[in-house]
């Protein structure tokens, strides 16, 4: 990294022989807070968005496949909306969060609501859904227009896909901040090594056309600027992913360790403004 992040360093008491943070469990923790800060930022425009196609369906009953369901927060909003009407599958590649979620609806999940490992989703499946909704899913699976595929697959015919990305590289502060400069570009770098798009939101609908997907509704909800508990979202995305930043190489422990510091600074004061990317959202129907 450059040498202004180094002297933050040594300002640190720190040494390049610093020993090396379990990142893995940091990034587990920081991976629940990403997740739990995001939720509430976002829970009422998304669940607008899909309350929106729910309510424009005139079955008696209907099934929706939750991709990406996260902690489990607006899966439980929109099931608990919609009983007797709807019922919920909310999938996750990560265990972890499958965990959260269903410890968090713990006395709250209905018979209209459970939780599965994504790859436990059975063939039987197939065809079944009358909505399915991807949030954040294809900026983390490298491999897009399969995913979108296995979307199509599990929708009936006429269902709707409905899809909410964000475009990484748009991410924001004011004032100039070169540590903020230095999450950009490992964040960004980090998930082009894992073959991610990081400005994924904005090639959704040509991604979705490709696919014979016909797109009725294309939104994106402007920046939202964070209020003063939530501005550590970005010293917590960037401990979230520390142990893929140290493995790819982008960066050593000290100086990610430095670098979190001076972002954690930077978000703590009073005068520092930190927006979301835009939040690009979708509806599509299958034909």
């Amino acid at each position: 990294m450059k040498e202004g992040l180094n002297k933050g360093i040594h300002a640190l008491g720190l040494s390049q022989k610093w020993h090396r943070q379990n990142y893995g469990l940091i990034g587990n923790a920081a991976n629940r807070k990403r997740l739990q800060i995001l939720e509430e930022l976002l829970l009422e425009p998304t669940f607008h968005l899909v309350k929106e196609e729910i309510t424009s369906r005139k079955k008696d009953s209907l099934r929706l496949l939750h991709w990406n369901c996260g902690l489990g927060e607006l899966s439980l909003k929109i099931a608990d909306k919609f009983r007797g009407k709807l019922e919920v599958v909310g999938i996750d590649s990560n265990l972890n969060n499958l965990e959260i979620a269903r410890q968090h609806v713990k006395g709250k999940e209905g018979d209209n609501l459970t939780f599965h490992s994504m790859h436990k989703l059975s063939s039987a499946e197939l065809f079944q859904f009358d909505i399915v909704f991807g949030q954040f899913l294809l900026s983390t699976h490298s491999e897009s227009q399969a995913l979108l595929r296995k979307c199509k697959e599990y929708l009936k015919k006429g269902g709707c896909l409905i899809m909410q990305e964000m475009n990484f590289s748009q991410f924001h502060c004011y004032p100039t901040s070169f540590a903020f400069g230095q999450f950009q570009e490992l964040y960004q770098s980090s998930m082009k090594l894992q073959g991610l798009d990081p400005a994924i939101g904005s090639r959704m609908n040509t991604l979705l056309e490709e696919l014979g997907f016909t797109v009725l509704k294309a939104e994106v909800i402007p920046p939202i600027f964070l209020a003063p508990h939530h501005k550590q979202l970005v010293s917590v995305c960037l401990e979230s992913i520390g142990q893929s930043i140290l493995n790819q190489k982008l960066s050593i422990p000290a100086e990610l360790h430095a670098l979190v510091c001076e972002l954690q600074n930077f978000e703590q004061k009073c005068n520092t403004m930190i927006g979301l990317p835009a939040i690009y959202q979708s509806v599509a129907q299958s034909s």
